[in-house]
């Protein structure tokens, strides 16, 4: 968010064309607030949210008790078909969110929304790439089954000396951003590299085809080239 307000700071020429995030949290619910006007407190699990969050509690119309306005809103999913709907409806939306914290990444058109907690004019259009730390992803698993013996040890024998630990490599717990061993550091640097790769790649997918294909059919050209390792190889 800190990003993107400095990014609505800017003249309109001088803006990115991508916006890259790196999300450490591996919940699709963290993910999906980012499109909602409203949440479940309930719901939440983000560590220190409560106080800030607790003013906005009134201000919205609520479904249940705990339904309470989202601070975090920053997105509206571009989506222009052959009917002219420029806007994404909500289950579309939720779909592509889904299959994005599935595979990892996902690069999407969204429309930068006003908000007045981070005081963000918006009203202005950008690409968003999302990198998500999902164990489960797709590419996540892949990248396992390359580690190295010895990598791949060391990642196990640290995992297993924290018995608290509720989440698995590559997702990181609230705790851990003050360092890591040198085997995390390692797999963390190149699944990076995986990452950055794959987004590059959709990224191609939807500039070439943008305005030209339906939105599913760039997702499904783009999930067919850019999720193998033949695929990113040809990015190289």
């Amino acid at each position: 968010m800190t990003a993107l307000k400095i990014i609505d700071d800017q003249r309109e020429e001088d803006r990115p064309k991508v916006l890259t995030a790196l999300i450490s949290e591996d919940t699709f619910y963290y993910i999906h607030t980012f499109f909602v006007e409203s949440i479940d407190i309930l719901q939440d699990s983000n560590i220190g949210q409560e106080s800030v969050r607790m003013p906005y509690f009134p201000k919205v119309g609520r479904t249940t008790l705990t339904q309470t306005k989202n601070h975090n809103r920053a997105f509206r999913v571009l989506h222009f078909d052959k009917n002219g709907k420029e806007l994404m409806p909500g289950m579309e939306r939720k779909s592509l969110l889904k299959r994005c914290f599935k595979v990892g990444t996902c690069v999407m058109k969204v429309r930068v929304l006003e908000n007045s907690f981070w005081n963000i004019i918006g009203h202005f259009d950008i690409w968003l790439n999302l990198v998500v730390l999902n164990p489960n992803g797709s590419l996540v698993k892949q990248f396992l089954k390359l580690l190295p013996d010895q990598i791949k040890h060391d990642i196990d024998q640290s995992e297993e000396k924290n018995k608290q630990r509720k989440k698995k490599w590559p997702s990181k717990e609230a705790d851990e951003f003050g360092g890591m061993n040198k085997a995390k550091a390692w797999a963390y640097m190149n699944m990076g590299s995986v990452l950055a790769l794959n987004a590059m790649c959709k990224e191609r997918f939807f500039f070439q085809h943008y305005g030209k294909l339906h939105t599913d059919e760039i997702l499904k050209k783009a999930d067919e080239n850019c999720e193998t390792w033949e695929g990113l190889a040809r990015q190289i």
